[in-house]
């Protein structure tokens, strides 16, 4: 049962430089060469959130590029500059940060490619243009007590419903660092925890075992009659 995870922020980073023809491109500013150099500057140890239980953290993921002319990045007329250029990111990050940190952190970093590329205009897009489809709210880390009393009640069913047990509460790496809906639930001041079936060996992605939802199904069933009896 995992009841500390990453947080989520997703995010855009954005270059608008000036279109010119080869023939003449030192009249332009390129986008995509500014977007290299403002990415070179996205180095997660600058970011300062660090918290010594989730290593590796924080994590940025440039997870898309794109580039071309105007607004639409139009990718025709490839013998002009690419005035627009944008980079889509995914920043994993610890407790007990909240996404206003990590902003103002990827904040700085833009204000710093700024000064160092005066003819462009970097901007951070946060949401991203909602024609990329990354959508989603914040999503902050959860941090909750592995000593909770709902915790405590899943681990007491789970092996009177099933052949399961809990092994882990808390913190379970690499799964916390997933991001995760229990953490808006947690804010709203619900109890909470994240319990469900997980699969086995390395593709636990792609699939899930069907005598652990069952047990899952058992134990949130009991849970239930518990709580509301």
């Amino acid at each position: 049962m995992l009841t500390r995870t990453a947080g989520v922020q997703k995010c855009a980073i954005v270059v608008r430089g000036r279109k010119a023809h080869t023939s003449r491109h030192r009249e332009g500013v390129d986008a995509i060469a500014v977007l290299r150099q403002t990415l070179d500057l996205l180095d997660a140890t600058h970011l300062g959130l660090v918290n010594h239980d989730f290593p590796t953290l924080p994590r940025i993921q440039i997870a898309g590029l794109i580039a071309g002319r105007g607004e639409g990045h139009v990718l025709s007329g490839i013998s002009y500059l690419a005035d627009k250029a944008t980079a889509l990111i995914d920043v994993r990050y610890p407790p007990p940060y909240e996404p206003h940190d990590v902003i103002a952190a990827l904040e700085d970093l833009v204000e710093r490619a700024n000064k160092r590329n005066p003819e462009a205009v970097i901007t951070l897009d946060h949401p991203p243009d909602p024609a990329f489809e990354v959508g989603g709210a914040d999503m902050p880390p959860m941090d909750e007590s592995p000593d909770s009393v709902l915790v405590q009640d899943i681990a007491e069913i789970l092996p009177q419903v099933s052949n399961y047990a809990v092994t882990e509460t808390g913190l379970a790496l690499p799964f916390s660092f997933c991001g995760n809906d229990t953490t808006h639930l947690s804010r709203a001041g619900i109890e909470c925890c994240l319990f469900g079936p997980r699969g086995a060996g390395p593709d636990t992605e792609e699939h899930v075992l069907i005598s652990e939802m069952v047990a899952c199904a058992r134990t949130l069933a009991v849970l239930a009659l518990r709580r509301c009896g």
